[in-house]
């Protein structure tokens, strides 16, 4: 079930398929939620490299799942449709993870902040604008997800996971 699940989620993120093909069950959304929180969790600890403890990715990791859920249910609350929570949930969650690993080499190479003057800016603009095009196109399959699993203009998903990712940001 797990490589059935992480297939259909890159099938997300390339726009082959749409969370209505994802199975409505806990254990896709466990399995998901799961993927998510492991590739978030690789991620911060190896781009934040110089933490102590794992209790800042792991606080970074919990907070984006929880804020995820939190959105995903209010919009699917506001248009009636619980019974479409678990497929938009899983899928959002399985974007999200399958965006951040194929990102995860970009972040791990950008350069950190003191030595941002040092780098040739060619070098460094082609890093920010792909990690640019990889957020928005992960911000696209969100709204994807929210258009279809929500039945809501493609638009209005987009600023909805817009604003999701500013205030996750706001709280990290």
């Amino acid at each position: 079930m797990l490589f059935s699940l992480l297939r259909q989620f890159f099938l997300l993120i390339v726009f082959r398929a749409g969370p209505q093909d994802l199975l409505a069950t806990n254990q896709a959304l466990y399995i998901a939620a799961g993927f998510n929180a492991l590739v978030g969790f690789l991620v911060a600890r190896s781009v934040d490299g110089g933490l102590e403890t794992a209790l800042g990715p792991a606080a970074e990791v919990a907070v984006e799942l929880v804020l995820l859920a939190v959105y995903v249910g209010l919009w699917v609350w506001i248009r009636e449709v619980p019974s479409r929570f678990l497929q938009t949930l899983t899928a959002a969650y399985g974007v999200n993870g399958m965006v951040t690993l194929i990102a995860w080499p970009l972040l791990v190479a950008s350069p950190p902040m003191e030595e941002i003057g040092t780098v040739q800016p060619g070098a460094l603009a082609f890093l920010i604008l792909t990690i640019i095009m990889w957020n928005l196109m992960a911000l696209q399959c969100f709204s994807s997800c929210a258009e279809h699993g929500t039945a809501i203009r493609l638009s209005v998903g987009f600023h909805l996971f817009s604003y999701c990712w500013f205030y996750r940001d706001l709280f990290l």
